[in-house]
């Protein structure tokens, strides 16, 4: 059995091509009152968060199944705060109770004899092995890159594992899981390429510059930075980013109506590549 916690709001998912989905539920059914696991698909398992989470494996499933843990952190984590998924495996182990030696000096032949419940067995369960995964949230202008470069390692590895390996769907699922994360943090997974080191390569995309004064410096409820609107003679571009010193540096613009261009890459006004402050 593999113990399964997740952080306070969140739902985690548990993907094991070697082993039926419905048979886990089953097996969960008949040896827990109640269970948080709910069949996604065949073999994938979505588990909600909520204290200690056990996933019985059936009989004859083996020793070393490959599988994949997936977890959806709720919207309402901030910058800087940190959560741990805790995994153990556990199995049951059993020994026949070996009574203590009588104590010294004392003689044989006293009476002395062992209750029942000495001879019978000793059931307990013990940990086969554990690891913890860390998960610091941070803002998409600082994970987005890594991310990239991530993508592109992974999908350099998968094109080496040969089809009938048994990690070669939870690597593929990995891989899929990974590109729709840098598209969620506002990248194009599909313009990176394989690497060995990460360093991907696609056409540079042009850049573009933007002059004007700041017109409005935006805060989250929260507090937190999220961006600014240059005036541009008249028209409005809003540009969104969470890094503390460019917020500063707005914050001052627009208090000194100071005069700036804004680069940034393409058509992704997120991806800002230089800041300008015309004197």
């Amino acid at each position: 059995m593999t113990p399964f916690r997740v952080p306070a709001g969140t739902e985690g998912t548990l993907y094991i091509p070697g082993v039926s989905t419905a048979s886990i539920v089953q097996l969960a059914d008949e040896m827990y009152v109640s269970h948080h696991l709910r069949p996604v698909d065949d073999h994938t398992l979505a588990v909600r968060a909520g204290g200690l989470t056990y996933v019985p494996l059936p009989p004859g499933a083996g020793p070393n199944l490959p599988g994949l843990i997936t977890v959806q952190m709720p919207a309402t984590v901030r910058k800087g705060q940190a959560f741990k998924v805790v995994v153990r495996q556990v199995t049951n182990a059993a020994a026949k109770y070996t009574p203590p030696p009588p104590p010294i000096g004392a003689g044989t032949g006293n009476g002395h004899t062992v209750p029942a419940t000495e001879k019978s067995v000793v059931r307990w369960r013990r940990i086969l092995g554990s690891f913890q995964i860390s998960i610091p949230v941070r803002t998409r202008d600082v994970i987005l890159e890594p991310e990239e470069r991530l993508l592109s390692v992974l999908r350099w590895i998968q094109e080496a594992i040969p089809l009938t390996d048994r990690w070669f769907p939870v690597f593929s699922r990995y891989v899929d899981i990974t590109a729709d994360r840098v598209r969620a943090l506002g990248g194009d997974p599909d313009l990176i390429l394989p690497s060995p080191s990460g360093d991907w390569r696609h056409q540079r995309q042009a850049e573009h510059c933007l002059s004007g004064k700041v017109a409005e410096v935006v805060f989250d409820c929260f507090g937190d930075f999220e961006g600014f609107v240059l005036d541009c003679c008249g028209r409005r571009h809003t540009f969104r980013t969470s890094e503390r010193g460019i917020g500063e540096l707005a914050l001052r613009a627009c208090k000194d109506r100071l005069l700036l261009s804004v680069c940034y890459e393409g058509s992704k006004r997120e991806r800002l590549e230089r800041i300008t402050v015309r004197c």
